[in-house]
């Protein structure tokens, strides 16, 4: 097992991609904090990584709030002693014409996705330093990498998601700190599945040049790579886990779920 007693703190992972990183996570031998700000959700996950006997801890935090961030963390260390592995996955998506984008939508978006995963890196970077070691994983999306139609705001929040990564993949070296960046094509979570008829899910995949959408488990796959000691020289990179439609001249034209 690639990770093996390590300490993974996965925010947003109650839900999508972030439930099945932390169920990948332990499937790979780590003690994972499922944090979230649906409690419900997180004690569902939970139970799941109970049933194949690993250790657990739920939390409730919205990374917006720097206060309980470090709570998180302090509580994260008190029960297991260290942060190995955070994994930034709490975010919002929305879509909003921008010249009809109320300014309260824009800072929460920023707020959340931005602001939020740099809270959270700084605050796990302080336990990641002491013993000169740790993986930062943040995941952003396709639109961090271009813009899509009527989410300024989100495509905003997600470039600057890419930024951070590599601004403190330089700050962070230093300290034996991997930061790296997965950007998830059109991914098959329950939240996009409702809102995406069937038809057009046909329609996007033969958009794919390997022919499918995405699902949660790639990019869990992605995570355990970069959390693993096999990435242990990469670091300020942005993996695009897409099925390679960020290859395409024309792979953003008429994008509308991220």
């Amino acid at each position: 097992m690639q990770l093996e007693n390590k300490v993974a703190v996965v925010t947003g992972g109650a839900s999508g991609i972030g439930e099945a990183i932390c169920l990948r996570f332990a499937a790979e031998g780590a003690k994972v904090v499922v944090a979230d700000v649906v409690p419900a959700n997180a004690e569902a996950v939970a139970k799941r990584i109970q049933s194949v006997g690993r250790e657990f801890l739920t939390y409730t935090v919205d990374v917006s709030n720097y206060d309980q961030v470090c709570h998180m963390v302090e509580t994260t260390v008190k029960r297991f002693g260290t942060v190995d592995i955070l994994v930034n996955c709490a975010g919002l998506s929305e879509f909003i014409p921008t010249e009809n984008l109320p300014i309260d939508k824009w800072r929460r978006m920023i707020d959340v996705n931005l602001t939020g995963t740099f809270y959270c890196c700084l605050a796990a970077s302080r336990e990641m330093a002491k013993k000169k070691k740790g993986k930062i994983i943040n995941i952003s999306s396709m639109a961090g990498l271009a813009g899509i139609p009527n989410s300024a705001h989100y495509v905003a929040s997600k470039h600057g998601v890419v930024g951070l990564t590599k601004a403190l993949a330089v700050d962070f070296a230093k300290y034996g700190i991997n930061v790296n960046c997965i950007c998830p094509g059109t991914t098959l979570t329950p939240m996009v599945r409702g809102t995406m008829s069937p038809e057009y899910q046909e329609a996007r995949s033969k958009r794919v040049p390997l022919g499918r959408l995405g699902q949660p488990e790639d990019q869990a796959n992605a995570a355990v790579f970069l959390a693993s000691s096999q990435s242990d020289y990469i670091t300020g990179s942005i993996l695009c886990v897409d099925g390679g439609m960020s290859s395409l001249f024309s792979g953003y034209a008429g994008l509308e779920v991220v």
